[in-house]
Formats: structure tokens, sequence, C-alpha cells
């Protein structure tokens, strides 16, 4: 990933409190629900605090659960929160550590962004994913804006509860805009849903996280991503 893993431990002491946003509740929630039930052995790739990880064993508790993320102080608070999971430190730059098709699923959220080639991360991922299996990804769309986030929020929980919320979360957003930026200067990849859909070699992708998102699920072996 192109930004130092500095950035990413910093990011890991505040990015918990997205755990209190309804709109990153819902990304959470349909992730897990969309993991196949057949699914034996799950990687979320950039698994962060383990908060989806987390989410799937609650709803698929006989999944084995694994993760890899480039931050030490992620991994940290992930493994707090999942021990029973199988975690490693691992960058999603570099080939993976783990054989071909050892997955029945692979998630990848709000993570492909940062990657430095989308074409060889997603290679990477479908690689360690086994025939008939699905990769489920999401990532920010063409000019994400935090507005649309906080306005979904405040329709499910109201003003009064959100202004409160956005004063505690100030650190977060401060960081999420600095992603922005990053985003803006074309250091991160910020894709329309016509180009996750060539990336992914899927004909439909829909709209998530208040719209800011693309969300798709890929199986491998139906078509395979397309590069440029």
């Amino acid at each position: 990933m192109r930004s130092t893993p500095g950035f990413w431990d910093v990011y890991a002491g505040v990015y918990d409190g997205l755990r209190q946003a309804i709109p990153y509740r819902r990304l959470v929630a349909r992730t897990a629900q969309a993991v196949p039930d057949t699914t034996d052995a799950l990687l979320d790739a950039g698994c962060g605090t383990g908060n989806l990880l987390q989410a799937v064993g609650a709803l698929r508790p006989s999944i084995a659960l694994h993760g890899v993320d480039r931050s030490r102080a992620m991994l940290a608070r992930a493994r707090r929160r999942v021990p029973g999971a199988s975690l490693i430190e691992g960058d999603l730059d570099r080939p993976l550590p783990w054989p071909d098709a050892s997955f029945g699923a692979v998630t990848c959220i709000n993570v492909l962004y940062a990657v430095t080639n989308l074409e060889a991360t997603l290679a990477e991922l479908l690689r360690v994913i086994r025939p008939g299996g699905v990769l489920i990804a999401s990532s920010p769309a063409a000019s994400p804006r935090l507005a649309a986030l906080v306005r979904e929020h405040a329709q499910a929980a109201g003003w009064a509860r959100t202004l409160p919320l956005l004063l505690r979360l100030t650190a977060l957003l401060s960081l999420n805009l600095v992603i922005l930026s990053r985003g803006r200067r074309r250091q991160y990849h910020f894709v329309g849903e016509a180009r996750a859909r060539q990336l992914l070699g899927v004909d439909r992708v829909d709209a998530a996280y208040a719209g800011q998102n693309w969300f798709a699920c890929a199986r491998k072996g139906a078509v395979a991503p397309r590069s440029r």
C-alpha cells in the first residue's frame, strides 16, 4: 500500500469509533450476510480491528476465520476482539502466504483503494479462493463524500444524537479527510462502478455505505478480472 504503516497504526487508535456509525454497521452486516452458508474458511483481507470477522463469526459460528493486515496496531485490537481467529501481519501489495484455493470466501472491505496495483491484488485474492468460492469486496466510489455518511446516520439516529457523535469522532473524521485528499491527488484509487465491474469481471455492483461505496460479490470461475 502507498501510505506508510505509521498512518494506519495511528488510524487504528480511532478507527473503532466507526462502530457507532450506522452506515458502517450496515456495511459490516451486509458483508457478513453475503458470506455463503457453505463457507468453511474465510479470509478477511485488510481485517483492521476485526469488526467484520466478529460479525461473520457471530452469524456463521462454524467458519474458520482468518485475517491479514499490515498494521500491527490494528491486529492487536483484532486479536482481542476475535481471539479465535488466525490473524497475521501482511501486505496486500505482496503475494499472500496461503496456497491456492485455501478459502471458500474472501472479504475485502474499504481496503482496495489503498493498494498499489488493483489488478494484481485482486488476482492474488482470487488465487486463494476455491473454485466456486466468492470474493466480497467494497471500496470507495469515485469522489466519495463524508457528508453523505453523516446524513444517513442522522436520518436513522436523529441530529440530536448525531452532533455529539461527530464531536467524539473528530480525530477519525480528520484522518478520513486525509484519505480523501490522497484520493483526489490520485495516491489512492477511488473508482466508479463501471471500473469496479471491469476489475471484478462482474455484471453488477451495488451502491453501499450511504452511496459512497461500490459493493460486489465475484464468484471465482465465473469471469476472470480484466486488466486495462
